[in-house]
């Protein structure tokens, strides 16, 4: 199973869709709509080893497209010194609401890959459903989860 992440210009006049991993739009569901979870998740992690070490995700970027592949940039701020570090896409798409960075597409990347909006629809297949119907259904997934989680932590105390 794969997700696809819309991402609008700012016009809203064109969008770019990226095909990611399950795992990634989980994280990025659970990120958006703020789930809680008993133990921290993969990208929760990420940005609190981040924060811990006092750096912060100020961007994320979608780079470049090569070969079909997008690429990412998560540029990290530790005081005044600024780094920038190469990622997947999905990663950095999937860290951005876990920390409240903003998310950026590079115009090039706009050229390339840019779908204008009345082509939304066609250009996602016909199989695919609204973002609340996705959201709903892993908010009942993720519950479920939750729930066995505490059930077996229940059964060890």
């Amino acid at each position: 199973m794969h997700t696809v992440i819309i991402l609008l210009d700012k016009a809203g006049s064109r969008f770019i869709p990226i095909w990611i991993g399950a795992h990634e739009g989980e994280q990025i569901a659970v990120g958006l709509r703020n789930f809680a979870t008993t133990r921290p998740l993969t990208y929760s992690f990420v940005g609190k080893i981040l924060e811990a070490t006092r750096a912060k995700v100020a961007e994320v970027r979608v780079e470049s497209l090569k070969d079909e592949t997008f690429y990412g940039v998560a540029r990290l701020q530790i005081g005044q010194t600024t780094q920038e570090i190469d990622a997947r896409s999905s990663d950095a798409l999937a860290l951005a609401p876990q920390v409240g960075c903003p998310i950026y597409v590079t115009g090039k990347v706009f050229e390339k890959a840019g779908v204008p909006m009345a082509n939304l629809e066609a250009s996602l297949g016909p199989d695919i459903q609204g973002i609340d119907s996705l959201l709903k259904g892993l908010e009942i997934k993720i519950q479920s989860r939750l729930a066995r989680l505490n059930d077996i932590q229940a059964e060890k105390d």
